[in-house]
């Protein structure tokens, strides 16, 4: 069974989100420096940061469930719609005038003899439609290759970065 929204979102947004998870309390009290480690405030402000986080997610949860019956709204609109005009994305004031122009001119088939295909038509249409079709998947698998590299590129100094803002990080608190 598919996961639903409910379950993504939650999952993505609010399983790893809590403070505890990001950082325990022992993480938190070693980025200072070993002189303040046992000073009571780190604990408050560490309690403090979870508060907020939680009302962070508190907001966010508030936010799932909104998007959630948001989406459910917008699939009864789209089934009412569908129901009502028969065709996707077709209001009611476009089905008017279709109906007025069946009434005016009659249901007239517009396409002549000559636009229908033969079978070696057809056949040559779907070839070149299929040598179309293979040519734009190749585009797209060469710039989702790009996109990759880039990816793994910005993830790389992203660690590099990460890592030296650790350090000085570190030396400015021992410093």
């Amino acid at each position: 069974m598919a996961p639903s929204e409910a379950s993504i979102l939650s999952n993505f947004l609010l399983s790893p989100a809590s403070l505890p998870t990001i950082i325990s309390l022992r993480q938190f009290t070693e980025l200072f420096p070993k002189r303040l480690r046992s000073h009571p405030h780190i604990r408050a402000l560490y309690r403090e940061l979870q508060q907020l986080r939680e009302q962070d997610m508190d907001l966010v949860n508030g936010n799932i469930d909104q998007e959630l019956h948001q989406g459910e709204s917008q699939k009864a609109e789209l089934r009412k719609s569908i129901l009502n005009t028969g065709v996707d994305g077709m209001s009611a004031n476009d089905q008017r005038e279709i109906d007025m122009d069946v009434q005016l001119f009659g249901q007239t088939s517009t396409a002549a003899p000559s636009d229908y295909h033969s079978v070696s038509s057809l056949l040559s249409a779907m070839e070149t439609a299929c040598a179309n079709i293979e040519h734009e998947i190749s585009g797209v698998d060469k710039d989702a290759n790009t996109l990759i590299s880039e990816l793994n590129l910005i993830l790389l100094q992203t660690i590099q970065l990460s890592k030296r803002n650790k350090e000085n990080f570190g030396a400015f608190l021992n410093g």
